[in-house]
């Protein structure tokens, strides 16, 4: 069986050395982990603005905290 069809039913490592220096997935699995982590940054973002909009962090505060910074 040719490495690339074993992909289609598990991950299959990339090895260099002895060592796993990568993974190849399948398309539809690549895709699902993607969608995962780009929710799960999307919920953080929101999460972190609440909760800093929750202790009086305006857009402006946010600006001038910015603009000091530099």
């Amino acid at each position: 069986m040719h490495p690339h069809d074993k992909v289609q039913k598990s991950p299959v490592g990339v090895m260099r050395r002895g060592r796993l220096v990568g993974v190849m997935v399948s398309s539809e699995d690549y895709e699902e982990m993607r969608q995962f982590y780009a929710n799960r940054l999307q919920r953080t973002v929101r999460d972190v603005g609440n909760s800093a909009s929750e202790q009086g962090l305006t857009e402006e505060k946010l600006a001038d905290l910015l603009a000091n910074d530099s």
